[in-house]
């Protein structure tokens, strides 16, 4: 990867559906460059997609937290996925190091719709405990 291809990804950071034109002037270079540049990317796993970011309360879930998840003792990943997946206001989860087992952002639309979720992952039989923090102001969105 070199200077122009970081600079056509951070143009794509920015804006998903810049044209070639505009990643060509970017990186300056001819938009068939780029077009192919974009299919190399593709085909290494560098870009594994384009999508849609929606605002959070796109859908009336204006609440967004950080919840920390406890494992029940014995519960190996796969199930925990699973019952985690099975939540709908649940938009990314992963894996973590400390004292929870994984961290997870919810978003919902008051404090009982917070609670209702997690009950639900309580009777799933994988979580043992959670622990939230509400997400209040945005400083930083990179797109990542």
């Amino acid at each position: 990867m070199d200077a122009a291809d970081r600079t056509i990804l951070r143009q794509l950071t920015a804006n998903g559906r810049a044209s070639l034109e505009v990643l060509a002037r970017a990186a300056n270079l001819a938009p068939s460059s780029v077009k192919r540049r974009m299919d190399r990317l593709e085909r290494s796993g560098v870009i594994r997609g384009y999508t849609v970011l929606l605002a959070p309360d796109a859908f009336g879930n204006r609440i967004e937290v950080l919840m920390e998840i406890t494992a029940t003792p014995g519960t190996q990943r796969g199930p925990l996925t699973e019952a985690l997946a099975a939540q709908p206001e649940i938009v990314r989860a992963w894996t973590v190091t400390g004292d929870a087992d994984a961290l997870v952002v919810v978003r919902v639309s008051d404090v009982s719709h917070l609670e209702q979720v997690i009950v639900r992952l309580q009777q799933t039989g994988s979580v043992a405990r959670t622990r939230t923090q509400l997400l209040l102001t945005e400083l930083i969105n990179r797109g990542g």
